[in-house]
C-alpha cells in the first residue's frame, strides 16, 4: 500500500488478509472472462417490497436489492473476488503513520443521475448525516461510524477520514453495501431519499411499479469507461416461492441472486430441469433467532429466557427449516475468525444431544420464574414462506415448556413499524451481517446502543465491551476482549439463536461475471455481469 508501512497496515487491519491489502488501492477487477458484450435485459425477481427506497434509513435487504446498483461507496468489495477490499468512488486511499487519518482519493468527473457534479462534500454530508443523523432521521448504521473522530473535504477529489484510534474494521464497514453515498443536493432538498434514487452507480432508475416490477437502466455516463455492459436490469414481484423458482427453470427469469433464500431441494429441483444452470454457495452470515423482549413479560426474567433457550432443539430447525444446510453459531458468524468453534458449540447447553437434559431445566426455570402453569405470549413474523414455517417451529418448541405463543403475521411495512417501534412481545426475524467483523455484529443487534437492539438490552458494560473491542488493534488481544463480550452477551440470553443460514444462487449459462457475494448486502451493483447471447 503506498505511502504505508506493511506491518503497521497488518496490525491495523487484523482479520483483513495480505491479499486484500496488495489490492486495497485498485478499482474494480476487470473481467477476467472473454471479451464480454454489451446489451441485454438482466431479468430477475423478488419476493417482498421495502417500506421506502432510502438506503440511509432503511435495513432491509428487500430495499438495497433494488437500488445498490445506482449507488457508489467509497469503496466496496471485489465483485469478483469477494475476499478483497477495492476502490470505488475512491481511486485510492493511503493510511497515515499513526494509523488514525485515511486520505482518500476520489474518481474525478463522477456525475450524479441528474447531471449535478459528484465531490468530497457529497461524502462529507452522507457519512456525517450517518454518524449523526438530524431529528427524524433514523441511521441504523450509525454506531459502526462512531469512532470516527473527524472528517474533511479539503478540495473537491480529496477526502479525509480520522478515527479517534486505529480503528480495525472501519474499511470493511466503508465497503459494505450499506455504506453508499448519496446526493448532498437531493437530501438538502427533498430531505430524505425515500421516494428519490438519484446515485451515481452504473445503473439509472427507471421505474418502480408497486407489487410488479422494479427497473434500471445503463448509465451511459458511468465513471468507469465500457461499464456497466447490460442496458438493463428488471426485477418482478413474486411473492411465491413455487412461482419464484417455476419463473427461474422457465427461463422467465436469469438469475436467482441469493435473495429471497433458495434451498437444496430448490437447487436439485432446478438442477434436474435446467441443464448447464451455473450453481453457487456462499455463507449467507444470515442468523435465525428469536428476539425475547426484556422489556415486557414473561422475557424480563432471565430465567424465561435461558429456558427458551434450552427449549430449542437446533438440529431439527436445520433439518426442518433448512434441509441440514445451517450452520450452528452463537451471535458471532460461523466459520469465521472470531466465533466459538462448531464442535465446541454442540457441547454447549441447548445445542446438545439428547434434549432431555435441557427440557428438565428449561421447565424447572419456568416453575422457578412463576411460570409453572405456563404462560400466553404473541409471536410476531413476516409473512412469507422461510417466515412462517420459522414461526410455526418456534411456537411448537416453546409449546414444550409452557411457552403458548400465538403467532402474528405481518406484511414487511408493517413488520418493520413493530420492530422499530419495539411494541412486539418477541419476534422471530432473521439477522444479517455485512462483514466477518465484530463491529459489524454487535454494533448492528446486541448492545444497548445499537439500533436494531431488538432484546431491548440496557446493560452499559455492552457498550464499554464492545468499545474496548472495536479500539484493540491487536489480533490476538482483539479475540480475547471479543471472546468475553459474547460470553457477557449470552449470559443474559437476549435472543434465542437457532442456526446460521447458508446462501445458494443460481444463473443461467449466458449470465457471465456474476459471484455470489460474502452475505446478501455485498456484490448488488453488476457493473461487470454481462450476458452472453
Amino acid at each position: 500500500m503506498a505511502g504505508t508501512n506493511k506491518s503497521l497496515w497488518l496490525l491495523l487491519t487484523g482479520l483483513i488478509v495480505l491479499a486484500l491489502l496488495m489490492a486495497a488501492h485498485a478499482s474494480a477487477a476487470a473481467p477476467k472472462a472473454a471479451k464480454p458484450k454489451t446489451g441485454g435485459i438482466l431479468i430477475q425477481a423478488c419476493e417482498k417490497e421495502p417500506p421506502s427506497l432510502d438506503p440511509q434509513q432503511e435495513g432491509t435487504i428487500y430495499m438495497l436489492i433494488y437500488v445498490a446498483s445506482q449507488y457508489n461507496g467509497l469503496l466496496q468489495y471485489d465483485p469478483l473476488d469477494n475476499t478483497k477490499i477495492v476502490g470505488d468512488l475512491a481511486k485510492s486511499w493511503k493510511i497515515s503513520g499513526d494509523g488514525r487519518t485515511i486520505t482518500f482519493k476520489l474518481h474525478e468527473g463522477v456525475k450524479w443521475h441528474d447531471g449535478k457534479p459528484f465531490s468530497s462534500e457529497d461524502v462529507l454530508y452522507t457519512l456525517n448525516r450517518t454518524k449523526d443523523p438530524p431529528k427524524g432521521i433514523a441511521s441504523p448504521r450509525k454506531i459502526q461510524f462512531q469512532s470516527i473522530e473527524k472528517m474533511e473535504a479539503p478540495d473537491a477529489n480529496t477526502f479525509l477520514l480520522t478515527t479517534k484510534t486505529p480503528n480495525p474494521s472501519i474499511l470493511g464497514v466503508l465497503a459494505q453495501g450499506w455504506s453508499v453515498i448519496l446526493p448532498k443536493h437531493v437530501m438538502e432538498s427533498k430531505g430524505d431519499m425515500k421516494k428519490e434514487v438519484v446515485g451515481t452507480g452504473p445503473f439509472k432508475f427507471k421505474q418502480y411499479i408497486r407489487g410488479t416490477s422494479y427497473e434500471v437502466v445503463r448509465n451511459p455516463d458511468y465513471f468507469l469507461k465500457g461499464r456497466p455492459y447490460l442496458d438493463g436490469i428488471k426485477w418482478y414481484v413474486v411473492p411465491d416461492m413455487s412461482a419464484y423458482v417455476a419463473a427461474f427453470k422457465t427461463h422467465q427469469i436469469s438469475l436467482l441472486a441469493g435473495i429471497p433464500p433458495i434451498y437444496k431441494s430448490h437447487v436439485e429441483e432446478i438442477k434436474a430441469s435446467a441443464k448447464g444452470v451455473q450453481v453457487q454457495t456462499g455463507q449467507m452470515v444470515v442468523q435465525n433467532v428469536l428476539w425475547m423482549n426484556t422489556e415486557k413479560k414473561p422475557w424480563d426474567d432471565v430465567r424465561v429466557r435461558r429456558a427458551a433457550w434450552l427449549a430449542m432443539d437446533r438440529q431439527a430447525a436445520n433439518t426442518i427449516l433448512a434441509e441440514g444446510d445451517g450452520s450452528y453459531g452463537l451471535m458471532l458468524a460461523p466459520e469465521g475468525k472470531w466465533g466459538l468453534p462448531t464442535p465446541a458449540i454442540m457441547k454447549l447447553p441447548g445445542y446438545r444431544q439428547p434434549k432431555d437434559k435441557d427440557l428438565a431445566e428449561a421447565k424447572k426455570l419456568m416453575a422457578e420464574a412463576g411460570y409453572a402453569g405456563g404462560v400466553d405470549v404473541v409471536l410476531d413474523s413476516r409473512i412469507g414462506d422461510t417466515d412462517e414455517r420459522r414461526a410455526t417451529f418456534l411456537k411448537d418448541q416453546l409449546g414444550k415448556i409452557g411457552i403458548r405463543a400465538t403467532i402474528q403475521l405481518n406484511e414487511l411495512a408493517k413488520m418493520y413499524q413493530i420492530i422499530n417501534a419495539y411494541t412486539y412481545n418477541c419476534v422471530s426475524y432473521p439477522n444479517a451481517l455485512a462483514i466477518d467483523d465484530p463491529d459489524d455484529c454487535f454494533s448492528r443487534y446486541w448492545v444497548p446502543a445499537a439500533q436494531w437492539n431488538r432484546a431491548r438490552l440496557k446493560d452499559p458494560r455492552l457498550n464499554e465491551m464492545h468499545a474496548r473491542q472495536s479500539q484493540t488493534v491487536d489480533l490476538a488481544k482483539r479475540k480475547k476482549l471479543v471472546r468475553e463480550l459474547e460470553d457477557y452477551l449470552m449470559a443474559q440470553y437476549p435472543a434465542v439463536v437457532l442456526y446460521w443460514s447458508t446462501q445458494y444462487g443460481c444463473a443461467w449459462p449466458e449470465v457471465k461475471n456474476w459471484k455470489i457475494g460474502y452475505g446478501i448486502y455485498n456484490n448488488l451493483k453488476y457493473q461487470d455481469v454481462w450476458l452472453d447471447k
